[in-house]
């Protein structure tokens, strides 16, 4: 899975160490899924080319995969399709051959899945205090929380009077909290601080240790934000889907 090189930073003895939040159990009884696969799918929006047109592919897993396309609205419409939030024109998208997103489903999809959009917003009278509470297992666990991020100067105050960062922040966290297999993020590092975004990362491979946030799906534009992260791409052009491997660019569509 991904894994951030090391970097130093001055020693502070001041400082007292940062906690790592406490994880409560992952749900029993919930499938592993293993395999996510576009099944014959065609993605088009307001009847325009299609983004993809009858791709059939079976997409990585266990990897952190960074989605690009020339245009930027494909890459957000392309997570859309993966996080349920935007249903494929033709074909279907599953999960170990089944479609979780069908009314026939017996399980919530969202059991699976986290995901953030840039669309988000921040109920103005909230708190990260009061926002992430209902996600954690108790109150320890929410200070342990707060601290992982440096957040103690702000965690009481309405987001209506903080910074973008720190609201995109709070819900940058929220899937994370769900401990889904499946984590969908649009442009995650962008407004984010160096310091918020590292953080951030500490996190998700904090969380992935416990065996969540096992498939990652991302669009980015921050020029450095991958930069310590291994990662594999995937483009989508004129209605594919490329993959960028070792040996080379490999097409992965079906007419």
């Amino acid at each position: 899975m991904a894994e951030k090189k090391s970097k130093s930073k001055p020693v502070n003895e001041s400082k007292p160490e940062k906690k790592t939040p406490v994880l409560t159990a992952v749900p029993s009884g919930v499938e592993d899924i293993n395999e996510i696969f576009l099944d014959h799918v065609t993605l088009s929006i307001d009847l325009r080319d299609p983004i993809l047109h009858e791709v059939e592919i079976v997409l990585p897993v266990d990897e952190l995969v960074v989605i690009e396309t020339e245009n930027p609205s494909h890459g957000s419409s392309f997570l859309q399709l993966l996080a349920g939030r935007q249903s494929p024109t033709k074909g279907q998208l599953l999960w170990n051959q089944k479609n979780f997103f069908s009314e026939e489903s017996p399980l919530d999809p969202h059991l699976f899945l986290g995901s953030y959009f840039e669309s988000f917003k921040s109920p103005s009278t909230l708190t990260f205090k009061t926002l992430w509470q209902k996600f954690v297992a108790n109150e320890n666990e929410l200070t342990d929380l707060i601290e992982a991020f440096n957040l103690q100067e702000v965690c009481d105050i309405p987001f209506k009077e903080t910074p973008y960062a720190f609201q995109k922040l709070s819900q940058l966290v929220l899937p994370i909290l769900k401990r889904p297999q499946i984590l969908v993020l649009e442009d995650p590092a962008y407004g984010l601080t160096e310091d918020q975004w590292l953080n951030y990362l500490d996190f998700v491979q904090f969380y992935q240790r416990s065996g969540c946030l096992r498939h990652l799906f991302l669009t980015n534009s921050h020029p450095t934000a991958l930069i310590h992260l291994n990662h594999q791409k995937l483009y989508i052009a004129d209605g594919l889907i490329y993959l960028d491997q070792k040996t080379g660019f490999k097409k992965v569509s079906h007419f």
